[in-house]
């Protein structure tokens, strides 16, 4: 997290080197700031410095939220200083802005309700809650990390922990995302059902595409009686009761989706 480092040079570095970002990520920073990869490295092992446009543009590449960024032209003006005073005027910045994030009410506002527009931005793709669910996994505590996981745009992934955070869905503590204090639930009759149901359908198309060798797909059509019909209906919701079962005792360490379907033709 960008508001642990006192130092730009020591956050891109991190940032950079990460294992959740993908090989060769100076060359396309690089390539993003039009210079050459070698001038990144003599930056950040150097004397050097990055003008304070590249600083922007970087932030840019990162996918920073808006007080992130601030905090890093803050961080990077602050190591250009050429006098303590003014080194000491960004650093006095810098807590400010540290002191505005890690205030849970900055986040939280007066929002105590999730209301219908809340719900329609949750369900209108099926990232905001694949996110929602991936910070409850204790290795999954990073942006970057999460970004990685789920191969989304670090952007993205800042964008809807941002609205997460101000709806309380999650919480930042310690320099992690935790579970927040609300919850959110879809009752049978809500309007936003359908479009949960179409989310997580079309990432199992996406899924089935990828071809793992651990996941399991299956689709079959029958010709049977309505008595049959009512009985399987039965039994699938009888298997989904141990199913739910299993999983509330089950360890937190990875994500699956179950989708069932059974319907007359």
């Amino acid at each position: 997290m960008i508001f642990n480092y006192q130092n730009y040079k020591d956050y891109l570095k991190d940032r950079l080197s990460t294992k959740a970002e993908t090989r060769g990520l100076r060359k396309k920073l690089a390539d993003h700031l039009g210079c050459q990869s070698g001038f990144i490295s003599q930056v950040l092992s150097g004397d050097a410095n990055f003008s304070l446009e590249h600083i922007h543009k970087i932030s840019l590449f990162l996918g920073l939220s808006e007080i992130e960024t601030e905090y890093l032209i803050n961080m990077h003006q602050k190591d250009r200083a050429g006098t303590t005073t003014l080194a000491n005027y960004f650093e006095a910045k810098m807590q400010v802005i540290r002191k505005k994030f890690l205030n849970l009410t900055e986040h939280i506002q007066t929002t105590q309700k999730i209301d219908d527009a809340d719900y329609a931005l949750y369900y209108s793709d099926w990232y905001y809650s694949a996110i929602h669910l991936i910070i409850t996994l204790n290795k999954f505590k990073d942006k970057a990390e999460i970004a990685h996981r789920l191969n989304l745009p670090e952007k993205q992934i800042t964008e809807v922990l941002e609205f997460l955070l101000e709806k309380n869905l999650v919480q930042y503590e310690n320099g992690k995302y935790i579970a927040g204090q609300h919850r959110i639930h879809l009752s049978k009759d809500s309007p936003f059902v359908k479009n949960n149901l179409k989310n997580w359908r079309y990432k199992t198309i996406q899924s089935i595409s990828q071809k793992r060798d651990h996941d399991f797909f299956y689709t079959g059509n029958y010709t049977l009686g309505p008595k049959e019909f009512q009985y399987l209906k039965a039994e699938i919701v009888e298997v989904l009761k141990k199913f739910e079962s299993k999983i509330e005792t089950a360890p937190e360490e990875t994500m699956a989706c179950l989708n069932i379907d059974w319907f007359e033709l």
